[in-house]
This record gives C-alpha cells, sequence and structure tokens, in this order.
C-alpha cells in the first residue's frame, strides 16, 4: 500500500480521534485533552460530536463500509441541524441551546471562559455536512 492509500484512511479519521479525546477530557477531566496545547478555550462537547460524526462519516465512505448509507444521511443530517441551531441562536436570538447539551454541568463551572461552539464552527459544519449530503 502507498502512501496516498494509507492518508485517505488517516486524514478522515483525525477529527474522530480528536472529538474523541475532547469527549474523554471532558468526562475524565483531563485539561489538555479538552482544550489542547495553544487554546484557553475548551472543546465544546457538541463540536467535539459534531467532529466524529463528520469524520466517521468521511471515513465510511472512504472504507466504502457496508454499513447503510442511512446511518450517514441521519449523521450528516444531526450535525446540520444542530449547527443550524446554533446560528439561529446567535442571529435571531433564540435559545435552542444545542452546545450546552452534552456535559452542562460542568461547562457551567467555567464562567470566566464559556465553552461554546463558535460561530465559524456552525457554519462549516453546516455547509461540510450539507456538501456531504
Amino acid at each position: 500500500m502507498t502512501a496516498s492509500k494509507y492518508l485517505r484512511f488517516i486524514v478522515p479519521a483525525l477529527p474522530v480521534a480528536i472529538g474523541a479525546m475532547a469527549l474523554l477530557g471532558w468526562s475524565f477531566h483531563i485539561e489538555l485533552f479538552k482544550r489542547g496545547l495553544a487554546s484557553g478555550v475548551a472543546m465544546n462537547p457538541a463540536t467535539a460530536i459534531g467532529f466524529m460524526l463528520l469524520g466517521l462519516e468521511a471515513c465510511r465512505r472512504q472504507a466504502r463500509a457496508m454499513l447503510p448509507d442511512g446511518l450517514g444521511h441521519l449523521a450528516l443530517w444531526l450535525v446540520c441541524a444542530a449547527s443550524a441551531a446554533k446560528l439561529l441562536d446567535l442571529v435571531m436570538h433564540t435559545s435552542f441551546g444545542i452546545d450546552q447539551i452534552f456535559y452542562s454541568s460542568l461547562l457551567d463551572l467555567e464562567p470566566d471562559r464559556p465553552s461554546r461552539m463558535a460561530p465559524n464552527t456552525a457554519l462549516c459544519f453546516m455547509l461540510m455536512s450539507a456538501a456531504m449530503l
């Protein structure tokens, strides 16, 4: 197998690994996993799940897995809907709170550095999931 064939499987797996590490950080209070080295703001759990779902769908497509397409489409629709809800929160001042569903008790413990899904992340997730659909 050439290097390019390995990269076809490694690159889509990176967002899955990053998202999983962030969720492990939230679960076991590992700051390095939540925040990384360069950032003072922790990755929001909803963002981590979005990364994982998009990455898993990309992996499924690369591997041409026997999983049904419906599962992948469901994952993409979930990411698209969650990111659209976050954008609506920002634009229309609604309160879906999609980025406060997971680990909400831990998110509230950091009032000086709130961990919310960034608007650019929500927009990119929505565009990426729409493109993959």
